[in-house]
């Protein structure tokens, strides 16, 4: 079926893009990005997605919000993954929660829902490829289990860093810090 190719394509380009990612080669364009503009163009992508649920989108970005140093793709990509999943493991009629504001040098971006949440035993595990949180409410999602180790790699290659709070049956909530500038290192 349609849904299934589709799987295997997310499947096939995650691990090419985990293989370039460790082989370096990966070609970056870092240039000024806008955050909410990202989060934006993502949330209209999902649109279909959140209206068949029934979720609310509640975004609040602060006022002069700095534009970021990062790869306008990888960036769309890490936001894509939150906000998917934010969708996927939401409940019905539930709420996806944005906020974005800087501090300094950094600008902190974090996605919440208000979903199924995750058990602590799983929040450690997270990050790591191809691990999926297995339970009744999960089984019926698709997903690689890749999301979350490309989300990190991409976040870390940036010297920022992402944290998760969850509560299981209660919701989830990821923290994005990216620095405003971003200086390659050799």
């Amino acid at each position: 079926s349609g849904e299934r190719l589709q799987a295997l394509i997310d499947l096939v380009n995650d691990l090419l893009n985990i293989s370039r990612r460790e082989l370096g080669t990966i070609r970056r364009e870092i240039a000024p990005v806008s955050v909410d503009a990202v989060i934006e163009n993502t949330r209209e992508l999902l649109h279909g997605e959140m209206g068949k649920r029934g979720l609310r989108f509640d975004a609040c970005y602060e006022e002069g919000l700095p534009q970021i140093d990062i790869d306008r793709d990888e960036f769309t990509r890490v936001v894509t993954n939150l906000l998917s999943n934010a969708v996927k493991y939401n409940r019905e009629g539930g709420t996806i929660t944005v906020r974005a504001r800087s501090d300094g040098d950094s600008v902190f971006v974090s996605i919440g829902d208000n979903g199924i949440g995750m058990k602590p035993e799983d929040q450690a595990q997270l990050f790591r490829q191809f691990y999926r949180i297995k339970n009744d409410e999960t089984r019926s999602i698709p997903g690689t289990g890749l999301g979350l180790s490309i989300v990190k790699q991409i976040v870390d290659s940036y010297h920022g860093n992402i944290t998760v709070e969850s509560v299981w049956q209660q919701g989830t909530t990821f923290t994005l810090r990216l620095p405003v500038h971003f200086v390659e290192t050799a």
